[in-house]
């Protein structure tokens, strides 16, 4: 990992929109290290998953926005809390870190970036990631390495509470920043660092040094509740915790979550589903022996537990019990692709869930599709349900919610942030803004 200035992210303007709240429960300490399991990957016969038959598209028609007069009420201003990733000019493998703000002046061009410092991207397994988060009030969190030591940056709003945190010879492959808490990924490992201690250092919560190339890479968090996802290959392990409201952790379960033939989770959201469940809505690209394509899945989770059949593989055929589940596959044996719309195949590269505010369950769910736009699905995943489309004007990049908005990333020669808001059962645009030139990703 590149070198990092201390100074980096001082220009830092983004509003308090991020995680909602449950009820809080205040544990004395975290647990210690769970030892973890040593499993060795199963072996499968890579055969094409079965498929439903494609929904049909059904693409929304962009709606006309009166005229602002002079006697129109003046629009209110938009901030939210986004960080992108964006590439640099003169070496793509490396990405800055920019602030973005809807309503404000566009950033300055690429390679010359508000506040940034430059990340190396990992794309093995066609998975890559630059170690990065903020909590949407303000704060992030970045990493540097110098000689054989790597500091996570913590930034905050107040520079007096900014510091830079040692992790010794530990390399992580992602962050996470909640509350006073950083949640930390690496290698057979995952850790945290409790920030409201003033010699804040970290510490293991999950060791598995038989499983040295198994990193925690995903982290997907709702409220008071944390899903820490180690996927590189099977078993995938996930480990979930209830945060006090200082972001300490408790442990609540370690899980195994349905496999996926040469594949891997690529996205992850934690959504409620009624008082005590949730739902994990996770993404997953594989490649097998007679094609490739991707998944989406809901995992149900009830309390505490996990509820899918034990060694459920989501793309090895289908299951009665099995949780929703829908694929895309291209094959490679000259059938023609099944597809869930449009006609050619595109990776999913954004994932996003609207919350029903009265019910709390998962109302609508968001894939940012690329060239293919951006989708709307059932919350269910039915296959039989038509797949609807919000215009854009431009590949779709990533998708984000926060509250009752929505937000998508545009990708081209003219990235752009647009800004959905829903009116009569109607996602509608509300505002668009010029994003910096090389704009990957929404930072979460």
């Amino acid at each position: 990992m590149p070198l990092l200035r201390r100074s980096a992210l001082t220009v830092m303007a983004v509003a308090a929109l991020l995680w909602g709240s449950a009820p809080a429960c205040t544990p004395s300490q975290p647990p210690d290290p769970a030892p973890g399991k040593a499993a060795a990957s199963p072996s499968a016969d890579p055969e094409a998953p079965p498929q439903d038959s494609p929904a049909t598209a059904s693409e929304a028609e962009p709606k006309e926005e009166a005229p602002v007069t002079p006697e129109s009420p003046a629009p209110v201003e938009v901030q939210a809390p986004f960080l992108l990733m964006v590439t640099g000019e003169s070496a793509p493998d490396q990405v800055f870190l920019q602030t973005f703000t809807m309503g404000k002046e566009p950033l300055g061009p690429r390679g010359q970036p508000v506040s940034g410092p430059k990340l190396t991207l990992d794309y093995r397994m066609t998975k890559w990631a630059a170690p990065m988060s903020h909590d949407g009030r303000g704060a992030s969190i970045t990493l540097t390495r110098a000689e054989e030591t790597t500091f996570v940056h913590y930034q905050s709003p107040n520079p007096e509470e900014s510091r830079r945190i040692s992790l010794g010879d530990i390399a992580p492959v992602a962050l996470h920043l909640t509350e006073s808490a950083i949640y930390v990924g690496a290698h057979g490992e995952l850790g945290w660092i409790d920030l409201s201690q003033a010699e804040a250092s970290y510490a293991a919560l999950v060791q598995r040094a038989n499983l040295p190339h198994k990193p925690y890479d995903l982290f997907a968090q709702h409220g008071r509740h944390l899903v820490a996802i180690d996927d590189r290959v099977m078993p995938v392990y996930a480990d979930f915790y209830h945060l006090d409201e200082a972001g300490r952790p408790t442990h609540l379960a370690e899980w195994e979550l349905p496999g996926i033939i040469n594949g891997h989770y690529n996205h992850a959201v934690l959504v409620p589903r009624g008082a005590t469940g949730h739902t994990l809505y996770v993404t997953a690209p594989y490649g097998i022996r007679t094609g490739s394509g991707q998944i989406i899945a809901a995992l149900p989770i009830d309390g505490a537990r996990l509820d899918v059949p034990e060694r459920l593989v989501l793309n090895g055929g289908r299951s009665a019990d099995a949780p929703p589940v829908l694929i895309e596959h291209v094959s490679r044996m000259g059938k023609e692709p099944s597809l869930l719309s449009g006609e050619s195949y595109t990776p999913w590269t954004g994932l996003a869930v609207a919350i029903d505010a009265t019910t709390a369950h998962p109302r609508l769910v968001f894939l940012a599709a690329g060239e293919r736009g951006l989708w709307v699905l059932p919350p269910d995943l039915s296959p039989e349900a038509a797949i609807g489309r919000l215009p854009l004007a431009g590949p779709c990049l990533d998708v984000v919610v926060y509250g009752d908005d929505l937000y998508a990333l545009v990708g081209g020669d003219a990235p752009q942030v647009v800004h959905f808001v829903e009116a009569e059962g109607q996602w509608q645009e509300k505002a668009r803004q010029d994003a910096p030139a090389g704009s990957l990703r929404f930072v979460r």
